[in-house]
């Protein structure tokens, strides 16, 4: 149901004041969904170019600044939804990340 939305969606907004790894992003970006997202977490290195923009200033008037841009530009619209979508590696990938830095600081 998730990627049915967001495929009929423009642009996915996220107003988070607090995200580290946020999934709800990440199924965006998976579906090619444009995203405006705040500057906070790991969402600088989990959008790449082209897929949405990162506003600095994390506040309502932020946010408002960053929409009217998007908007006004019509960059959400500037590429097909296929040239923007995104692949990430799936859990197994990342529990073996981890367990390898586990193992590398001896916390086994």
């Amino acid at each position: 149901m998730v990627p049915k939305y967001l495929n009929s969606a423009d642009l996915f907004v996220m107003a988070s004041q607090m995200e580290n790894h946020p999934i709800a992003l990440i199924q965006a970006l998976a579906c090619g969904t444009y995203a405006v997202a705040p500057d906070i977490g790991r969402i600088r290195s989990i959008m790449s170019s082209g897929t949405g923009r990162i506003y600095n200033d994390n506040t309502v008037e932020g946010l408002i600044k960053a929409l009217r841009k998007t908007i006004a530009s019509e960059e959400y619209l500037s590429s097909k939804r296929s040239e923007r979508a995104t692949t990430f590696d799936g859990w197994e990938a990342n529990a073996r990340e981890i367990m390898e830095l586990y193992k590398s600081i001896n916390c086994e």
